[in-house]
């Protein structure tokens, strides 16, 4: 069920970056949840990417602009050098797919200089509204009933299932309910420590790119920070710059 067209809420300005590497760092984790909570943690984002590249992908077909990737994670400053360097050789140290670039390779593969970078293998970029419209073509040929412009606006619960009232006037019966809603979460569940803000995602028009090592996702260790990659057909996405934002904008 979804109240919009399947994909027309934030899937369609979402960037599409695959990435096991995440906003904490596997050192802080470690420090935080303790190193073997941390380790599965990346391990599982590791699995996850792998999982959509060799199982899901093959089984929904082509077209999806889909296309394994490194990417590189640079020091925005001179001073956070050292924690790549730490976070480096922790990656290392349980075995995930890193290398280290100085300043002088990167200048090398890219047309811009940063102190240093960590480099993360087997990543990915995919198109997400064409790869979740495909997961729904796959689901609806499966026989999984797909209810778009469906909004839930109540629901009851016997001994045996689910009752959901739909905005259309509908009653549709389920085992379970699996909630998949993203920012809009706050609706459903109370979360104190959740803030919404508002985050941007521009696209360039096609270019002659040239000087960009693979075609590596690019993002640093600023906060709130830059993300940067290529498309298909040789387009730039670039987004970032999390700003709060009034909760009426966003959900308008």
């Amino acid at each position: 069920m979804e109240k919009r067209k399947i994909g027309k809420g934030s899937t369609s300005a979402n960037a599409g970056l695959l990435q096991y590497i995440n906003d904490r760092s596997l050192t802080a984790a470690i420090h935080r949840f303790g190193e073997d909570k941390a380790v599965r943690h990346y391990s599982l984002f590791q699995k996850a990417v792998q999982i959509v590249r060799e199982e899901i992908i093959p089984k929904i077909g082509t077209g999806l602009d889909y296309c394994t990737r490194n990417s590189l994670y640079f020091a925005s400053t001179k001073a956070d050098e050292d924690f790549l360097i730490k976070e480096y050789q922790t990656l290392k140290q349980y075995k995930f797919p890193v290398e280290f670039y100085t300043r002088e390779m990167i200048q090398k593969a890219f047309s811009f200089s940063k102190p240093a970078a960590l480099v993360s293998k087997s990543e990915a970029e995919i198109n997400p509204l064409k790869y979740t419209h495909a997961l729904f073509k796959f689901a609806a040929e499966a026989g999984v009933k797909v209810y778009e412009e469906t909004e839930i606006i109540g629901k009851t619960r016997s001994s045996e299932d689910y009752h959901v009232v739909t905005s259309n006037g509908h009653t549709i019966r389920a085992k379970y309910l699996v909630y998949s809603i993203g920012y809009e979460a706050s609706h459903q569940i109370s979360v104190t420590n959740a803030f919404l803000t508002t985050s941007y995602c521009i696209v360039t028009n096609p270019l002659n790119i040239k000087n960009w090592k693979d075609r590596m996702l690019i993002w640093e260790t600023a906060r709130p920070y830059l993300y940067v990659r290529t498309t298909q057909d040789n387009r730039i996405i670039a987004g970032g710059l999390d700003e709060d934002t009034d909760l009426k904008d966003c959900l308008s």
